[in-house]
Order: structure tokens, then C-alpha cells, then sequence
């Protein structure tokens, strides 16, 4: 969601601003289960839109040189970002981290639990939104080195087999338990590194989207954006009716059919006329606050409501997680503000 001190640019166009807070939101309402069925293969364009758009502000910036020296400087400047932005909320939110994660520690022993916990904060999530901050760093430094030795081409089509495979994993899994080998790499890739769907396996396939975009590779105007995202749109439905018919779920992260449809999402609101508004920084860290805190929020206003009311009233549970979430950033920006040049605005621009 960081993209090389993009917030700082105050005449950045409104558009992608406008569009990470829709995406937030929807983000929260899968996680919270808070839509009609029918929705939900649509609104699952909530990360893979964040992938594209980490990839493409990167790379609109990384390809303003030719200078490999300062491409790196670039790049370091982009990990540094991101790992910040994931220490400032792993240390703020520990001791939900810890709760959650408590299991790891329960009937594997200490060093099993210790070793479990360091996998999920390398590969997988510690907080909710921790895997997409790491799967964006991997993605991003694979591909950046990846480009000195591979031609766009082969890494487009690399990365689109990448996630055909992921969606396999996730949407398709009776494909994988046909084949020996595809159910023992599958097994050793999750029980290693990370579910395929939650990885940089699948970040790679988004951010080569967002460089593609950044280079101008994809041609096409709003109206042909517009016609793929309609077209795609019906088909990622009717894929995902039948992954909902064979595996009786419909709570599935990757489908094939997203891959266009997203591509078709991003064109059109990066081909539509540029929204200036001053409040787009706001806009911007705001979306930021929502998706990387709403997880914990999630988790104790949920269980304070099964406490309070024997229910979990998921619809006025999401207003008050939003709310919530949107008062943290309310607070960070008044302390920030408040605590001018201190300590104190110092390490809370790390929230950012």
C-alpha cells in the first residue's frame, strides 16, 4: 500500500486515493463475511488492486531512470518503507498478535510454536494485513531483479502461470489431489513458506499487472477497459458459481478469472479524468489505517458483541469496526499535529 513516499506528493491524483478506501472497505467486509453472496466474487478485487497499485507507483517511479544505482536506492528506499509500516503495527499490535497467534505455542512445544510465529511474520500474517506488506516486498524484489535477466514477456507469462497455479490451489484443489507431485509440492510450499493464495506467489502475477500499466504495455482507452471489465466480470461469475457448486464453498481468494477483470478495474480508473482534491493524502493514509487495523478491531468487537448481545449483528459490528478504525486515524493525525518535530509525530509518521 506504500508506494516511495507517494503520500507526500500533495497533488497526487484522487483517483487510486479514492479507489484504496472503496478497497478497504471491501477488504473488511470479506473478512467480516458482511455482503450478499452474490457480491463476493467481485469485491474480492480488494488486494489484488493493491498489489497493482504498489507495482505500478514503484515502477512509474523506478523507470523515471535508467541509472541502476539509483534504481536500487529506489528499491531500498520501497523495502524500508514497507517494513517500517509492518514493525510500527507488529510492535502496536503485539498483544493481539500474541492472542491470536497463542495457538502456534499449544501442544507443539516452545521451539515448534517459536518456529511457527517466525514463519508467520516472514511469510505469512502476524496481523491481518501483514502477508500482503511481506508478499509486496518479495514480489516487488523478485521481479526488480528478475528484469536485468528476463525480457517482460517471459516474466508476464511467468507470473500469469504463477497465479493459474495459485487459484489451482485455491479454488481448484481436487485438480492438485489428482497428482502426487502437485499435492507434495503444495503441502511443502504451505507448511514451509505460506498458503499459496496468502503469498508472493500470487503478488508477483498483481505487481507485474501494476509495471505493465506503469510502462504504458497494455493498450486501450476507458470504453475498452470498461468492455473487459464487463465481459470478465460475467465469467468471474460464472466461475465462481461453479467453484461454489464443486467445493461447496464460496470463500475462495484466487479465481482465474479475476486476473482480467482486475486488469479491467485499473484501466478504466487509471484512463478516467484525474479527480484533484485536497483531502486525497487524507483519503490515502486513511485507506492505509483500515486495511492494516481492521483485523485486531474486527476481532474484539466481534467478541465483545457475542459477550454483549449472544450475536455477533454483523452489519452494526462492520459500522463500529470501520468507525473505529477510522478514529485510529483520526487520533494518529491529531497527535501527529499535536506533538509536532517530537518523538512522538516522528514514530507515529511510521503508521503511514
Amino acid at each position: 500500500m506504500t508506494e516511495n513516499n507517494h503520500i507526500k506528493n500533495k497533488t497526487a491524483d484522487a483517483r487510486f486515493d479514492i479507489l484504496k478506501i472503496i478497497l478497504s472497505l471491501f477488504v473488511v467486509s470479506i473478512h467480516m463475511q458482511l455482503f450478499p453472496r452474490v457480491l463476493y466474487p467481485w469485491i474480492r478485487i480488494g488486494v489484488p488492486l493493491f498489489f497493482i497499485m504498489s507495482g505500478y507507483f514503484f515502477f512509474l517511479k523506478l523507470n523515471g531512470t535508467t541509472n541502476y544505482s539509483q534504481q536500487k536506492v529506489f528499491l531500498k528506499n520501497f523495502i524500508i518503507r514497507n517494513l517500517l509500516l509492518y514493525t510500527f503495527w507488529f510492535i502496536c499490535l503485539l498483544p493481539i498478535i500474541l492472542y491470536i497467534r497463542g495457538e502456534l505455542f499449544f501442544g507443539h512445544g516452545v521451539i515448534s510454536g517459536i518456529l511457527a510465529f517466525i514463519k508467520c511474520i516472514l511469510f505469512n500474517s502476524s496481523f491481518t494485513a501483514s502477508w500482503y506488506i511481506i508478499a509486496t516486498i518479495y514480489g516487488t524484489l523478485i521481479i526488480f531483479f528478475l528484469l536485468r535477466k528476463l525480457p517482460n514477456t517471459i516474466l508476464i507469462a511467468i507470473s500469469t502461470l504463477l497465479y493459474i497455479v495459485a487459484s489451482i490451489a485455491s479454488s481448484y484443489p481436487q485438480l492438485i489431489a489428482k497428482s502426487e507431485i502437485a499435492s507434495t509440492i503444495h503441502l511443502g510450499i504451505t507448511n514451509y513458506i505460506s498458503p499459496i493464495p496468502n503469498s508472493f506467489i500470487v503478488s508477483v502475477a498483481w505487481i507485474i499487472i501494476g509495471k505493465c500499466f506503469a510502462e504504458k504495455t497494455f493498450k486501450g482507452n476507458k470504453f475498452t477497459y470498461l468492455a473487459i471489465t464487463l465481459v470478465s466480470g460475467v465469467l468471474l461469475y460464472l466461475e465462481w458459481l461453479f467453484v461454489k457448486n464443486i467445493n461447496g464453498t464460496f470463500l475462495n481468494d484466487c479465481y482465474i478469472m479475476l486476473l482480467p477483470f482486475c486488469i479491467g478495474v485499473f484501466g478504466f480508473v487509471s484512463n478516467c479524468t484525474p479527480i484533484k482534491c485536497k483531502y486525497s493524502i487524507n483519503l490515502r493514509k486513511c485507506s492505509i489505517i483500515i486495511f492494516v487495523t481492521h483485523g485486531a478491531v474486527a476481532r474484539i468487537i466481534v467478541s465483545l458483541f457475542k459477550i454483549l448481545f449472544h450475536n455477533t449483528y454483523i452489519p452494526i459490528a462492520y459500522i463500529v469496526v470501520v468507525s473505529i478504525c477510522i478514529g485510529i486515524y483520526l487520533l494518529i493525525e491529531f497527535l501527529i499535529n499535536r506533538y509536532k518535530n517530537s518523538w512522538v509525530s516522528k514514530f507515529l509518521l511510521y503508521a503511514f
